[in-house]
């Protein structure tokens, strides 16, 4: 890691990070918090690009059952959702949530795979096993008042060709403005990837609806050995989240490999940072 300093105030160039997924896993803070700073995070790659293992953009190894991702909307924020759609609006509402007093409003839907999307590719694995779980409901006051809801996985093979795969559906009809209807199934998938985004669609119309207490978790893990690694290079934060009043942004600004790094702005405490 090294620093600079502009105008008295430090700037952090985070540069290489190695991970492993064997059996080693760094912890979520450090035990010395830094002061608030603006920070770039880039070219984050495993030791076992040293050896001839395939270097295949994957996530380190968590405990089974350990929650890799838990989206309920309570920091005010979309919590690293984005809209996949060009009309689509994305807000954290207090409307309705299923639990807590946030959950996501989708909005502005003009086809039916119109929906919120979220990065995964940094922590959901080939030849893994997950749980992933997410609950929907409809918007009130809309001409549909009930339809399918689906979890569904998008996958970009290395060769830029795309699957769909439905992860967890509701029954046919079975999403309303009544209540919550919880989506829960496992997933995996075996193919190497260069994009993953988990997302929540329903099935032939552009209704509007909440999304909330989503949850990714790990049943069986992949292969040891695997490798890990963020390079930013799609323009993305893929899958790094803010912890706190803090902005990140995949930018040109600075990098130790290629054209991104992850700049990291708006840290207002020791304890402000972005995590995964």
């Amino acid at each position: 890691m090294t620093q600079a300093r502009r105008c008295g105030v430090p700037v952090i160039y985070l540069s290489i990070v190695l991970l492993c997924i064997m059996g080693l896993f760094p912890s979520a803070a450090s035990s010395q918090p830094v002061d608030s700073v603006t920070g770039y995070t880039g070219g984050l790659v495993s030791s076992a690009e040293l050896s001839s293992a395939p270097l295949v953009p994957n996530a380190p190894r968590a405990t089974a059952a350990a929650p890799l991702g838990q989206y309920g909307f309570e920091s005010g924020t979309t919590e690293g959702w984005f809209p996949r759609g060009q009309d689509v609006t994305l807000a954290a509402s207090t409307e309705a949530a299923r639990s807590g007093n946030y959950s996501l409003k989708v909005t502005g839907r003009t086809a039916s795979w119109n929906s919120p999307g979220l990065n995964v590719l940094g922590r959901i694995q080939p030849n893994g096993t997950y749980e992933i779980e997410g609950c929907m409901r409809l918007v009130a006051g809309q001409a549909v008042t009930q339809t399918r809801g689906i979890i569904s996985m998008e996958r970009t093979l290395l060769d830029g060709s795309k699957r769909w795969d439905w992860v967890a559906p509701s029954a046919p009809n079975g999403v309303t403005a009544a209540g919550w209807t919880c989506l829960k199934a496992n997933y995996s998938f075996d193919t190497p990837v260069q994009a993953l985004v988990l997302y929540a669609e329903t099935q032939g119309d552009t209704a509007a609806f909440y999304l909330d207490d989503v949850s990714i978790r790990l049943v069986t893990p992949p292969p040891s050995g695997t490798v890990v690694e963020y390079n930013f290079e799609d323009g993305t934060t893929q899958g790094w989240a803010p912890r706190g009043p803090v902005t990140l942004a995949a930018l040109t600004e600075a990098a130790h490999t290629g054209n991104y790094s992850l700049k990291t702005t708006g840290r207002t405490d020791p304890v402000s940072y972005t995590h995964l």
